[in-house]
């Protein structure tokens, strides 16, 4: 599904587009489960995908007191607060990013002091990684949302592989940080410590190109030991 910032589900207007961040996850607020699916970013701004599940019985009752016709004859403003307040659907969230209760600003997070780079199953982490991939990196903060964008060379030739965007407090990843075992997965090192996360990039394997990657290896001038470990 294609998302951008100030468009809407019915066409008009687009904006900008922005891109995916699978979340995946599920919780319960007021005795309802909540989704979310993935959160949508971009230099414009973050759109979070939210969804409520809702019993059968419940959202028959609300159809059943309100069929289409009656909805659609509504007229006065009290009908529709009482539509909206007998629709199980209808949900008000307010969202804010924090950290332990804490909402996030830019000074909790100073882009020296933090690291926000993509790894590559099979490749060791000190050898696939923003400076190998020669990295530009901006924060942006926004309504206590932190946004760090990154342009690197196109990962996607790395496709065929797990990529992972790894975020953890430090610069250079290194044998202290980032451990690899023998099927190439990667993890972080036990003890690291400060706030650090890893995440796979959701890459089409169809743009996977060996040739790239080649290429990429011959230019870096370091040796097969030096990628593979």
């Amino acid at each position: 599904m294609d998302v951008y910032h100030n468009g809407n589900f019915r066409g008009g207007s687009r904006g900008s587009r922005l891109a995916p961040v699978p979340i995946q996850r599920t919780f319960l607020w007021e005795k309802q489960e909540i989704l979310v699916p993935a959160v949508y970013v971009g230099p414009a701004g973050a759109v979070l995908d939210v969804c409520a599940r809702i019993p059968v019985e419940d959202m028959a009752a609300f159809l059943k007191k309100w069929p289409r016709e009656r909805r659609l004859a509504l007229a006065a403003p009290e009908d529709y607060e009482q539509v909206d307040a007998d629709n199980p659907g209808s949900q008000d969230f307010l969202v804010e990013m924090s950290l332990d209760g804490t909402p996030l600003n830019a000074d909790d997070f100073p882009i020296v002091e933090y690291t926000l780079t993509p790894l590559v199953a099979g490749f060791t982490p000190w050898s696939v990684n923003n400076w190998t991939l020669d990295a530009g990196v901006s924060l942006l903060e926004q309504d206590g949302v932190l946004y760090y964008l990154l342009d690197t060379q196109n990962i996607e030739m790395f496709a065929d592989r797990t990529v992972y965007m790894a975020f953890y407090q430090g610069t250079l990843p290194d044998r202290d940080t980032f451990t690899m075992a023998e099927d190439g997965t990667i993890a972080f090192a036990g003890g690291v410590e400060g706030p650090h996360a890893l995440f796979t990039l959701p890459l089409d394997e169809g743009k996977a190109d060996p040739a790239a990657v080649e290429q990429f290896m011959d230019d870096s001038g370091f040796d097969q030991e030096w990628f593979f470990g």
